[in-house]
């Protein structure tokens, strides 16, 4: 077990090696250090906090193994795949024939939908371990999940060969079976798993499944009993419980289990949409029309979802909404008929006639195609994966973790990263804190030595926790707040002003400092945060916060988007001022996303990372906005990035819109 230790140094000696520390010095750290602690971390499920020690030891020794490997499986487990397989990648490169790292990374390929790639890692493996039943265990899953059945099923006989008394191997050739339709069977294989471990709940359960397939409810509904005693936080089991209950008409019971599902897991469209199903049938509009909109704040572009919001809305006589429904339905794919005729229908309502005839007409001629075809039409359609794309909706059944590390699991309000900021410190402690920031100019050092106010200024993220009492008491302390024609009191007391919410006296300090120096980037850039702010404010919304992937759809389509122009301008001047700061560029491209310039937002956050490499928030919004604009193999390369400089948030996306 690792000892942590505890150095006391004086805080004048800790800001002097800060502040003086050269480059070079990186490769005097201790090595070990960050290894052995980064390990210790990853092992003790603090997963975020391993990868920033692994950090560190990568970049002192960009050829360790154990770095690269211990970083793989902490990514790994924060399900950020991509990111997991590029340090497995890594690792294989120093050591190729390293067992663990190929089981691992062939484990990632398969959450990547890479079977093929997955398999020939385990065959590697077991080249180099032929006696591991384990190894055998998961090529079969491999096979399984690239439906190849009958090689499943012979890796899961090895399996048995090697390790009989290993429930694993049986319960896995179980699931083959039912694939099959086996059923007797695959109940034969549960039966003998349960034998080999009566508390394996996930033997109960699927023995469940195969009789709820088998139409035998009542043993379906016994075995999830059983299943639920042994762990009663699994939402897969309350979901298929609440089927069974559906097959006995039981819906108040099914309500209950679903409710139960998104209590455990809050991302699961296919609940939600479930749910509203019932909903539906009750002729619980409102209730049913709630659920909608959820799956579909999950899973936008879900065909069914939107045709079906578009039924209640109708229901509702919110026709003009049932209308938009039924194009984005449309958008989503062109040939679904009854889109065409549900919109015919709340178009009549509208007394929109010609429209209506146009959508029964459009309806008419594909129906009469599809009636003339040998294929459906969803089959005969060019791209099949687009369509099971937006037919498919969310089911991880991941329960929410106890695992504190586990954060992608965690429910977090999505939002870019906010504003960065000008301001002065109270503490030595906030001044390095703030000195570490990849957003740090280093013209702040000069201006810090050359400013006659005996004051430390630098950058935060806007919603920093700064205790404004202490820094009131800082300023009176070492200024005199009564002079006039300061060029660096009015700077301050724009500052001041702005930390206190008075928007209208910070532009005035600020722009008496703009009148006296056009080249005081600094004023420009607060002139234009404080701009934003008051823009913000006037919106009635929270600052930092981004319009766009908690709301309804809808409302992410206004056509008026707010007007930051003034803010723009102001930060477009402190870039021609001094071009080479990162968070001028960062700035102004979270100020174009609040304008709806998702374009020109992505081209300025990708500039301030040319600048400065590691800045996580840039990455991180970025991210968003490719997400937003429907660039998911984009977005998720830069949300890994984030999480792995720092931003924990960035894993929930990923698990939620990087599959």
């Amino acid at each position: 077990m690792i000892k942590k230790c505890t150095f006391v140094i004086s805080k004048s000696v800790v800001i002097l090696l800060f502040l003086w520390l050269p480059a070079t010095s990186f490769s005097q750290v201790n090595f070990e250090y960050f290894l052995a602690v980064g390990h210790y971390k990853l092992f003790d499920g603090n997963y975020t906090e391993a990868i920033k020690y692994l950090n560190t030891a990568i970049m002192v020794n960009k050829n360790s193994y154990d770095a690269y490997f211990y970083r793989g499986l902490a990514k790994y487990s924060l399900s950020d795949y991509n990111g997991a397989k590029e340090d497995l990648d890594q690792a294989l490169t120093i050591q190729p024939m390293s067992k663990w790292a190929l089981y691992y990374r062939a484990s990632v390929l398969n959450h990547l939908g890479m079977y093929s790639e997955a398999e020939d890692d385990l065959q590697t493996v077991l080249k180099i371990d032929p006696l591991d039943g384990a190894i055998h265990i998961n090529l079969g899953i491999t096979k399984l999940q690239n439906k190849d059945y009958d090689g499943a099923e012979q890796s899961f006989n090895e399996a048995i060969l090697l390790t009989p008394n290993n429930d694993a191997g049986f319960l896995y050739r179980c699931i083959v079976k039912a694939m099959r339709e086996e059923y007797e069977a695959a109940i034969e294989d549960c039966n003998r798993a349960i034998r080999i471990n009566q508390f394996n709940a996930d033997a109960f359960l699927r023995r469940g499944m195969v009789h709820y397939e088998m139409d035998n409810i009542a043993n379906a509904l016994q075995d999830y009993e059983f299943a639920l005693k042994l762990v009663n936080d699994n939402p897969l089991t309350y979901y298929y419980r609440a089927l069974a209950y559906l097959q006995q008409s039981d819906t108040a019971q099914a309500l209950k289990d679903y409710d139960k599902v998104l209590d455990l897991d809050p991302y699961n469209a296919l609940t939600f949409y479930n749910r509203a199903i019932i909903k539906t049938a009750q002729k619980d509009w409102n209730g049913a029309l709630q659920d909608y909109t959820a799956a579909l704040q999950i899973n936008p572009e879900n065909l069914y979802t939107l045709y079906n919001r578009g039924l209640a809305r109708m229901e509702l006589k919110d026709y003009r909404g049932a209308v938009k429904d039924f194009d984005q339905a449309i958008e989503v794919f062109p040939d679904f008929a009854y889109a065409y005729m549900a919109r015919s229908s709340a178009k009549h309502e509208l007394k929109d006639q010609w429209g209506s005839m146009a959508d029964y007409d459009t309806a008419m001629f594909i129906m009469d195609k599809m009636a003339n075809s040998n294929d459906s039409i969803y089959l005969s359609v060019s791209n099949k994966d687009r369509l099971k794309q937006v037919i498919e909706l969310e089911a991880d059944f991941q329960r929410t973790s106890d695992d504190e590390g586990q954060i992608q699991y965690q429910n977090v309000r999505i939002e870019l990263e906010p504003l960065w900021l000008i301001t002065c410190f109270a503490t030595d402690d906030d001044y390095i804190k703030a000195h570490r920031s990849e957003a740090w100019d280093a013209n702040f050092d000069a201006f810090n030595e050359q400013n006659p106010l005996n004051l430390k200024f630098g950058i935060i993220k806007y919603g920093y926790d700064q205790n404004l009492d202490e820094l009131l008491e800082a300023i009176n302390e070492t200024v005199d707040m009564t002079k006039e024609h300061d060029i660096n009191l009015s700077f301050l007391t724009g500052i001041i002003n702005m930390w206190i919410h008075n928007y209208q006296a910070a532009i005035q300090a600020y722009d008496k400092v703009i009148q006296e120096d056009e080249n005081f980037s600094y004023a420009w850039f607060n002139r234009s945060v404080v701009k934003a702010l008051q823009q913000r404010n006037a919106e009635n919304v929270n600052a930092n916060a981004f319009i766009g992937f908690d709301i309804d759809k809808a409302v992410l389509q206004n056509s008026d988007p707010p007007d930051y122009s003034e803010a723009i301008d102001d930060m477009t001047e402190a870039i021609l001022t001094y071009s080479k700061w990162a968070a001028t560029w960062y700035n102004r491209g979270n100020l174009k996303a609040y304008s709806g310039d998702y374009q020109g937002a992505i081209d300025d956050y990708t500039h301030a990372i040319k600048l400065a490499p590691k800045m996580a928030e840039a990455y991180y919004n970025r991210g968003l906005i490719l997400i937003f604009t429907k660039r998911p193999q984009d977005a998720c390369p830069d949300l890994s990035k984030a999480g792995e400089l720092g931003i924990n948030s960035a894993y929930n996306v990923l698990k939620r819109y990087c599959k």
